[in-house]
C-alpha cells in the first residue's frame, strides 16, 4: 500500500473529489480527510507514482494541491490516520 499526502485542500473538498481525481491513475484503497489536508492510499506503487507526478499542483475547488508520497514508519502513519479520523468525527 502506498500512502500519498495531499496538502492545501479547500475545506470544501470531500472524499469523492480525491477519489475521482486519483482513481484516474489506478485503484484507490482509501481516502482520509482533515481540514486542508488528506491521505490517499493506493494499492500499487506504479499507480501512486503516476498520480503524484500528474496531480501535484492540480486544482480542486480552485486551490492547487500538493501531492507527495508519505515516507513514514507504519506506527507513525497509523497515529496520523487516527488523528485525521478524530478531526472528522
Amino acid at each position: 500500500m502506498v500512502h500519498i499526502s495531499i496538502g492545501n485542500l479547500s475545506y470544501r473538498a470531500v472524499e469523492g473529489d480525491l477519489r475521482r481525481l486519483f482513481s484516474s491513475h489506478g485503484p484507490v484503497a482509501a481516502v482520509t480527510l482533515s481540514r486542508g489536508s488528506g491521505i490517499v492510499e493506493m494499492r500499487e506503487r506504479r499507480h501512486a507514482a503516476s498520480a503524484i507526478r500528474a496531480l501535484n499542483g492540480a486544482r480542486i475547488h480552485g486551490r492547487p494541491i500538493t501531492v507527495a508520497e508519505v515516507s513514514l514508519s507504519g506506527a507513525y502513519l497509523m497515529d496520523v490516520q487516527e488523528q485525521f479520523a478524530d478531526c472528522t468525527r
